[in-house]
């Protein structure tokens, strides 16, 4: 874990997670690109907590229709002077490489940062899932470097029939699973806030879109679990001491 510099120096930090972004799903694509020239345009930070793309298999992926629009946009609100970071999820790790040359911040998994006053702890999601064994195991496999290795040295063609074919697999798997197998651990939420003295946590992964107010060592603390854009555009804003989470239906024109 790392403690960060915040929310670019005041005003408007914005969180998002699990866009799942990709030229199959038009819809979600255009609405997180009108986000990005809309109410992230005048923000001073945003904050991507993993899963920007539905898949990102490595190398040359950048330059494909849908995948370059995004980056394109990221990268405009970084020249603009936006702070712009990503942590990466579970289905979009190799990007580190790409975004560096673009001005966006590469953050470690679990970071703790200042934002707005607050000592906001922003994290994916799926290493709070810690009763989903098969997962975790199955998450440092895919990270581990033998597999990339691979990856990097198979035709294009050839890496996207395996990301299909392993998406296709996590969908079914998904299915078979109890949800409480694939919820966040709440012990494991609590002990990271009372250890990091956080007053918030922010992550996706699980998708409820929902704000938790816990108590933990005696004071009270949130704990903002972001919702996936394929179930409509929605993001968090911190701003002037207030938290809000923005919808769909609130915005985008």
């Amino acid at each position: 874990m790392r403690t960060a510099a915040g929310g670019g120096g005041g005003g408007r930090t914005l969180f998002v997670s699990d866009v799942h972004a990709s030229p199959e799903a038009p819809a979600t694509l255009e609405a997180f690109l009108r986000f990005l020239a809309g109410p992230a345009a005048g923000a001073s930070a945003l904050l991507v907590a993993g899963d920007l793309f539905e898949t990102f298999v490595g190398a040359g992926t950048e330059a494909r229709p849908g995948y370059r629009e995004v980056l394109e946009g990221l990268a405009a609100l970084a020249r603009r002077g936006c702070r712009v970071a990503f942590l990466p999820g579970n289905r979009d790790f190799p990007l580190e490489g790409v975004l560096r040359p673009l001005g966006i911040e590469r953050l470690p998994d679990t970071t703790l940062l200042d934002v707005d006053g607050v000592r906001v702890l922003l994290t994916h999601g799926d290493l709070l899932c810690t009763r989903d064994r098969r997962y975790q195991a199955f998450r440092r496999a895919v990270r581990g470097r033998p597999l990339r290795a691979i990856s990097e040295a198979l035709p294009a063609a050839a890496v996207d029939a395996l990301a299909g074919g392993a998406r296709r697999a996590s969908k079914a798997e998904t299915a078979r699973k109890a949800w409480a197998d694939m919820g966040l651990d709440a012990g494991r939420v609590r002990r990271l806030l009372a250890r990091t003295g956080a007053d918030a946590l922010v992550c996706g992964h699980v998708h409820w879109g929902v704000r938790h107010r816990l108590v933990v060592e005696g004071r009270p603390r949130d704990l903002f679990v972001l919702g996936a854009w394929e179930e409509g555009a929605n993001w968090l804003e911190r701003e002037a001491g207030e938290w809000r989470h923005k919808k769909v239906s609130d915005t985008i024109s």
